[in-house]
């Protein structure tokens, strides 16, 4: 996921637009993005979709807007709960596009991750999406709640008998990443602590 401040610096003023026409085009796509199939690198037991990933993605910044809410205030801070839910039901919506492109690619071809992004942010004008403005806290929740649900889909995947080596690629990404974020979210270190028991779990 690319910077997501920098993305609402980018996107024009989108105002949605309040025809029928509009709407429908809106909804249908957004419908739509729900059933792309994301790690379709990962050889999986069964699909896991966009809409399955918002739902989990979802649960985790519940659980992570709640415990910040106090260390939000001590750093003066607020935290929306409405904005991290908008920004997580919509942030793989492009995803109908470009499909789910591996981070392993976008990672050694920046060049790529800069085309995926100027199509991402396409596909949100062209929709009347506007992404919502977050600040630094409420980015650092999104991001580290889809990262969560990546590595929870996983450990799934292994409790349900998927032994490919792959999966702890990307678990040991996930890890990583996750610990990048434990000073600066309430939560993270008891979300790490849980996914590890989960993936033990076999």
């Amino acid at each position: 996921m690319k910077d997501l401040t920098a993305r609402t610096a980018k996107q024009k003023d989108v105002i949605p637009s309040r025809s029928l026409a509009a709407l429908g085009k809106r909804l249908s796509a957004l419908y739509d993005a729900g059933e792309v199939t994301r790690l379709h690198t990962v050889p999986m037991l069964r699909p896991h979709t966009i809409a399955e990933h918002v739902y989990g993605s979802l649960l985790i910044a519940t659980e992570l807007v709640t415990l910040n809410v106090r260390f939000a205030a001590s750093k003066n801070l607020n935290i929306s709960r409405v904005k991290v839910m908008e920004a997580l039901l919509i942030h793989d919506a492009p995803e109908v596009v470009t499909g789910d492109a591996p981070a392993p690619v976008k990672r050694a071809h920046p060049a790529v991750d800069d085309a995926h992004a100027i199509m991402e942010d396409d596909f949100y004008n062209n929709h009347g999406i506007e992404f919502p403005h977050l600040n630094k806290l409420e980015e650092m929740i999104v991001k580290a709640s889809d990262t969560l649900d990546l590595g929870f889909t996983i450990a799934r995947e292994r409790r349900m008998g998927n032994r490919h080596s792959i999966l702890k690629e990307v678990y040991d990404n996930v890890m990583l990443y996750t610990l990048a974020q434990v000073d600066g979210i309430d939560g993270v270190t008891d979300m790490r602590v849980l996914l590890a028991k989960q993936w033990s779990e076999v």
